[in-house]
């Protein structure tokens, strides 16, 4: 499940306000909210981008461990950059340009939010980021990333990571989710399938319908 969001593709720039931040020691809450639903062998946290080095500080990490060599996998932030880098085929079919440097700008702020997935060998297998925004005078929790690794699709990771937004938004006492989507990603039938529709800002609700995505949003 993979879904892509730019700032060339948001309707227009505006001011963000980062409610969830007043609320910054319930990313726990996120986490508990979705413990009965995780598949066995995964581990969900939720967190801060600030934050992710500390979370997962003592990851694969122990006093035995030979400090002298290279760790045994990558960071559990490069594993998720890993992910996100899945898009830059879609970016290129869609004729988007692909920025890395652009992109880790938009994700690796202060504002944003992880949920992260991880198998029992600490492997990230699914991670969506997201953070409090404003669309109009509405807030909203805007999804820019959602991915799951190829082989764990089809166990119900995606939806769980949906649901994990609806729990933020309870949080942030916001009632929408938005997110940007490329038509040809077969995302798209499955944000349909969770109950997101084609958002009033979407290009092809202002006579766009040549563009390349679309806008989504779900009430919760």
């Amino acid at each position: 499940t993979t879904n892509n969001n730019n700032n060339a593709m948001r309707r227009h720039d505006q001011k963000k306000k980062n409610n969830f931040e007043k609320v910054d020691d319930y990313t726990d809450m996120v986490a508990a909210f979705l413990k009965d639903d995780v598949p066995e062998g995964v581990s969900v946290t939720c967190c801060a981008w600030r934050v992710i080095n500390d979370k997962f500080s003592g990851v694969d990490d122990s006093d035995e461990k030979d400090k002298s060599q290279p760790p045994s996998q990558p960071s559990v932030n490069e594993q998720c950059r890993s992910l996100v880098r899945k898009m830059k085929s879609s970016y290129e079919s869609n004729r988007w340009d692909w920025d890395e440097k652009e992109k880790w700008a938009e994700l690796e702020t202060k504002a944003m939010y992880y949920i992260i997935l991880r198998n029992a060998e600490n492997k990230v297998v699914g991670c969506t980021m997201f953070e409090v925004d404003e669309e109009g005078k509405q807030l909203v929790v805007y999804c820019y990333e959602c991915h799951v690794h190829e082989g764990m699709q089809g166990k119900g990771l995606g939806k769980l990571m949906v649901k994990g937004l609806e729990c933020a938004c309870s949080i942030a006492k916001v009632k929408k989710i938005m997110l940007t989507v490329f038509k040809d990603n077969l995302a798209f039938q499955f944000y349909i399938k969770q109950g997101f529709e084609i958002d009033p800002y979407s290009p092809s609700n202002h006579g766009t319908d040549d563009a390349a995505y679309e806008i989504l949003s779900k009430k919760v």
